[in-house]
């Protein structure tokens, strides 16, 4: 869309005919752009929160007026259009959508203690690299941080991410978990809740979470997967558009998993799905425990 502006992340250690290929489509936009910092990401690692604030601060510097920065992957689709999304967008009062929820005891282990990046020379899942732990204690998060956890696919107001790339209290909890193992699950949805975070908040109903419509594999999560499941996520068939476009789901702004190998009539669908497609009037976010 025109009145947007759109930043991409390569993997730096991507194949060039993949990057030549990229750029030449970028060529014919004006408003898309690869960011200036390309980084080698590991999973797991903290190069991929770095990437992700690697494109916020030039967005942050774009010409462009926007209110709204959203992230986005390649396995993403949107399940509104354009002018849907933006009024899910406005039914957040100007705050952040952030899955934000305490950090599992049984995940406390990845923040509480020091990771290291190893390199195997083997593999092909993680490049070659795995992140591994030392089983050394981690001093307390900086500035009286609460750990939390969340997926990264979030939308952020503008002051948020002038917030994350250069107040203290954000630079300074980076540093901390630059050593913790996913620390791009963890960035966000802590300060996502501390006080004082530009358009944060404290309520804790992550029914409030609209960002993606998904499954995985978890106790509170019943749902079928008709495609197929990769380490617990549901990569998506045709078939499982029925509980993607389901009430349940109405206001979600994108699902995943897209598989890169996917199935033509599922992106057919989901194109010809949301051309149509209202967001629900009466889903209002109600947020009133707002710090900002």
């Amino acid at each position: 869309m025109p009145h947007n502006v759109y930043c991409l992340h390569l993997d730096k250690k991507s194949a060039e005919n993949f990057k030549r290929a990229v750029h030449s489509f970028i060529d014919c936009l004006p408003n898309v752009f690869v960011t200036k910092k390309l980084i080698d990401v590991v999973w797991g690692h903290v190069s991929v929160l770095q990437a992700e604030l690697n494109c916020m601060e030039d967005l942050f510097h774009s010409d462009v007026p926007w209110k709204y920065l959203i992230t986005l992957v390649a396995q993403d689709y949107p399940l509104y259009d354009n002018k849907g999304i933006v009024e899910g967008l406005k039914k957040l009062n100007g705050l952040n959508n952030i899955e934000s929820y305490p950090m599992p005891e049984h995940f406390a282990y990845r923040a509480n203690t020091i990771w290291t990046l190893t390199k195997t020379g083997k593999g092909k899942e993680h490049d070659g690299y795995r992140m591994d732990c030392t089983w050394k204690p981690k001093a307390p998060p900086p500035h009286n941080i609460t750990i939390m956890k969340g997926w990264n696919h979030i939308a952020a107001t503008r002051k948020f991410v002038e917030f994350v790339l250069y107040d203290k209290i954000a630079t300074d909890f980076y540093q901390w978990l630059s050593d913790i193992f996913i620390p791009d699950e963890v960035f966000f949805s802590s300060l996502q809740r501390h006080p004082g975070t530009p358009g944060g908040y404290h309520d804790n109903d992550n029914h409030k979470w609209i960002m993606r419509a998904f499954a995985w594999i978890r106790e509170t999560d019943n749902r079928q997967c008709f495609g197929n499941w990769i380490r617990h996520n549901c990569w998506l068939s045709t078939r499982d558009l029925r509980w993607i476009l389901a009430e349940k789901d109405l206001n979600k702004l994108f699902t995943q998993k897209i598989p890169f190998e996917y199935e033509e009539n599922l992106v057919e669908c989901l194109s010809a799905v949301i051309q149509d497609r209202e967001y629900p009037s009466d889903f209002t976010q109600n947020y009133n425990t707002a710090v900002s």
